[in-house]
């Protein structure tokens, strides 16, 4: 009887050691194990700040982009505004040059149909029909200038409207992707909102969970070692009472 008395009482102190090896070191456990779930939480909050950053920073790009197409476009707009007046001038211009050589023209007509038989006259004659002929020679001159000039304001008309239209796609195609960016960085601080709420959450619950871990530490491993003391002093009467007995 005393024997298993003696078992008994061995198999209760080796399951409150075990019991109290357990508990020994819970709140260290719960800390580490809280902890990394912790870290795991920073990391996605982290993340999605940087996804936040990144994304503000597209966007100020985008913005100063837009801003630099529509001072281009300004840019070219005025400069098309202004070559499509000085076209119809230039081509007025040319108008009035061709019409003052045929004016000319029958000018030195007139008076190359006439013939004075003094020399004076002849001469002064001659020397007015001269300076009718260089006055159309210079008009000529001046309608190549004229449709020169023509030719180029046209050539840069046409450059002008290629650069403008690639601006107008570029500056529509920006504010697309502004209107995504933002979009998404609207998401992403909601994202980054509710993590961080979440968070705040997920930390008190372990600050609670670490603190009862402590405590429970504290209580059942005193307590174990008091039962575990009670039992090491049972045996030792017992085994003073077999040796007695004996």
């Amino acid at each position: 009887m005393v024997n298993v008395t003696v078992e008994a009482l061995n198999s209760i102190k080796s399951a409150l050691m075990n019991f109290q090896t357990d508990i020994e070191g819970m709140a260290n456990r719960a800390s580490n194990e809280t902890y990394a779930v912790i870290q795991m939480c920073e990391q996605s909050i982290n993340k999605t700040k940087k996804a936040v950053e990144e994304t503000e920073y597209a966007i100020r790009k985008l913005e100063d982009r837009i801003a630099e197409l529509y001072t281009t476009i300004k840019y070219i707009s005025d400069e098309l505004y202004t070559i499509e007046e000085e076209i119809p001038r230039v081509r007025s211009n040319i108008d009035q040059l061709e019409s003052q050589i045929a004016t000319l023209n029958r000018e030195i007509s007139y008076l190359s149909s006439h013939h004075y038989e003094d020399a004076d006259a002849q001469d002064t004659l001659k020397r007015q029909i001269a300076e009718l002929e260089d006055e159309v020679q210079w008009c000529h001159d001046e309608i190549d200038n004229q449709n020169a000039r023509l030719h180029r304001l046209d050539d840069r008309r046409i450059n002008l409207e290629g650069q403008l239209k690639r601006a107008k796609a570029e500056r529509n195609q920006a504010e697309h992707e502004l209107s995504v960016q933002k979009d998404r960085l609207y998401h992403l601080r909601d994202k980054l909102d509710r993590q961080r709420s979440a968070f705040h959450v997920v930390q008190s619950e372990i600050n609670t969970y670490v603190t009862a871990a402590k405590r429970l530490e504290s209580s059942s491993s005193g307590l174990a070692r008091d039962n575990a003391n009670a039992v090491k002093q049972c045996l030792s009467y017992i085994e003073d009472y077999l040796t007695t007995s004996l």
